[in-house]
């Protein structure tokens, strides 16, 4: 893997009550709340036929209540129902490196930890049009899409980025880590450019410590989502259709 591909994969990482089953959970969480937790008014009104479909695979559940994927509903609960603020945003692929899926990034954060304010990105175009087809560069050997819907890889890349913000949110100590980690990387490239190059291999070397922060990250949510999309796939429904946003 190139130190370049390496770096855009792990920064995928830039630094309410749960969904029922029941109709007034899916508004509610369309609404978003006043205080912490999921919110959607950065989306308009096409992002929300996206943002629908997702609220919908996450309520999805059998007649006993059972969700149809624990995981991503334990995901949810966590992050409807968090202190810290997690701003959704649905964006063109140009705000993205290429062909990411999407991102999770701080956009402040709180000294003392209960309240960080942080934006989920997920990329419309991109979940879309990818391939359901293994990663040369995955941590973890699974099939990102493979045998979901539409709405079901939304769900699926919000998993991942949920992860990200747990991961990194609940522990004050890792968010710290995490947030060191890119600024040592960013600090290599700025003295690079600034000055005369280094080699590859001193910019690997000045990299490799904050870069293993990161890629711990990003395994952990590799890992949620094989999960995620393990009790999607395995658990099918009718193909829902997604409202194309105008």
């Amino acid at each position: 893997m190139s130190l370049g591909t390496c770096i855009a994969r792990c920064l995928c990482v830039v630094l309410g009550a749960g969904v029922g089953v029941a109709q007034a959970a899916a508004v509610d969480a369309l609404a978003g709340g006043p205080g912490g937790g999921l919110r959607v008014d950065r989306l308009s009104k096409g992002d929300l036929r996206i943002w629908r479909a997702i609220v919908e695979v996450v309520a999805d559940g059998d007649p006993s209540g059972v969700p149809r994927s624990p995981t991503l509903r334990r995901l949810w609960d966590w992050a409807h129902g968090s202190t810290h603020v997690l701003h959704v945003e649905m964006v063109p692929p140009s705000r993205l490196a290429a062909g990411m899926a999407g991102v999770f990034r701080v956009e402040s954060s709180d000294p003392a930890g209960r309240r960080h304010v942080a934006v989920i990105r997920l990329c419309p175009s991109n979940i879309e049009r990818g391939k359901a087809a293994p990663s040369p560069d995955a941590v973890l050997a699974f099939v990102r899409f493979d045998g979901l819907t539409e709405g079901e890889r939304y769900a699926e890349v919000l998993a991942h980025e949920l992860a990200h913000a747990e991961y990194s949110l609940e522990s004050p100590e890792r968010l710290a880590e995490l947030e060191a980690a890119q600024t040592a990387i960013a600090e290599a490239f700025s003295r690079s450019a600034r000055g005369a190059k280094p080699s590859y291999e001193e910019l690997v070397r000045r990299c490799e410590k904050p870069l293993a922060v990161l890629a711990a990250g990003e395994a952990h949510a590799e890992s949620v989502e094989a999960v995620v999309l393990r009790e999607l796939a395995s658990n099918v429904r009718p193909p829902l259709t997604v409202g194309r946003r105008r």
